[in-house]
């Protein structure tokens, strides 16, 4: 015959665990809102990438990533004027690979697991706040 305070026990360890990885899961999504910055110095143009990520819902599953650049296109080796390009995009966050992904184009932004920084593909956006 089976112990049932055994089980029990079993039980409720098996809950402490999967609880304690959930709360792991939602800390590292709410380290993720802030401003991200990504200067480039390129052969056809100079600038700076910002992104403003904030949370739309209170599960921390949904995110709105606004995104601005600002830049100096070059021609003939001669900065031209400055232009300003800005977008705002819906994103999810998954928690399997820690990643969130924007839904109408698919661009995925990975996070570095110390929060300090995030990518989009080889591009590197640092955390200023």
């Amino acid at each position: 015959m089976r112990n049932p305070f055994l089980i029990a026990g079993l039980i409720l360890i098996a809950f402490g665990l999967l609880n304690s990885c959930h709360s792991i899961e939602r800390k590292a999504a709410l380290q993720i809102p802030g401003v991200y910055v990504h200067a480039f110095d390129q052969e056809y143009a100079r600038g700076n990438d910002t992104l403003f990520i904030t949370v739309l819902t209170d599960e921390a599953v949904t995110y709105k990533v606004e995104h601005h650049i600002t830049y100096l296109p070059v021609r003939d080796g001669k900065l031209q004027s400055v232009k300003n390009v800005s977008e705002a995009w819906t994103a999810l966050y998954h928690t399997d690979t820690r990643q969130l992904v924007e839904q109408r184009k698919g661009k995925v932004f990975s996070f570095s697991p110390a929060g300090d920084c995030l990518y989009i593909g080889a591009s590197k956006f640092d955390k200023i706040r």
